[in-house]
């Protein structure tokens, strides 16, 4: 009798519970997920020049040579004669950009500018000196870009530059204008 009352059992649960078991899941026609939406809106970027710009000085004397400023101070290599001393301010072009705390820009300098007295011209390489000597810390070394001071939202960075003397160059103020251009990263 026992057997029996499995056998019933068993088949009683394999008939009630074996086609759940076994029947396919059903499939969902739509599913839903939350999205998300944010933005940070930020400080924009600029700069200022900061001084009077890049100044080699009083040049006294014609010669062939260069003339390198950086830091302040002049270093000449001329091929020809002695150019004789240097007075007046020497100085770097110093700027400041001002922007979010944190974020990265670029810099772009351009490479030389022709500054003019009248109709004569001469070349000025120009040197990014960035990060200015008194920032060193604010150059991110994983980057190589420079970043914006977390606490007082500036950067400052100076440019140097080489001047290339001509034979042709007469007594006079040389003088140019060139764009330096910051843009977040």
């Amino acid at each position: 009798m026992k057997t029996g009352k499995i056998w019933i059992v068993g088949t009683l649960f394999f008939l009630l519970a074996a086609p759940a078991l076994a029947a396919p899941a059903l499939a969902q026609n739509s599913a839903t997920a939350n999205g998300t939406a944010s933005g940070k809106i930020v400080r924009g970027i600029s700069i200022v020049a900061d001084n009077a710009g890049l100044d080699f000085g009083n040049i006294v004397g014609t010669f062939v040579g260069t003339v390198a400023e950086a830091g302040g101070m002049n270093t000449f290599s001329n091929t020809e004669n002695d150019p004789g001393a240097n007075t007046g301010i020497v100085q770097d072009a110093t700027f400041t950009v001002s922007g979010e705390p944190g974020l990265y820009f670029s810099i772009s300098t351009p490479a030389t500018v022709t500054i003019m007295h009248g109709a004569t011209p001469l070349t000025v390489d120009l040197t990014n000196l960035s990060p200015a000597m008194h920032n060193w810390n604010q150059l991110n070394s994983a980057q190589d870009v420079p970043e914006i001071g977390a606490m007082a939202g500036q950067y400052l960075f100076n440019i140097g530059g080489t001047l290339h003397m001509t034979a042709t160059a007469g007594p006079g103020v040389y003088t140019a204008n060139w764009n330096e251009v910051v843009a977040y990263q």
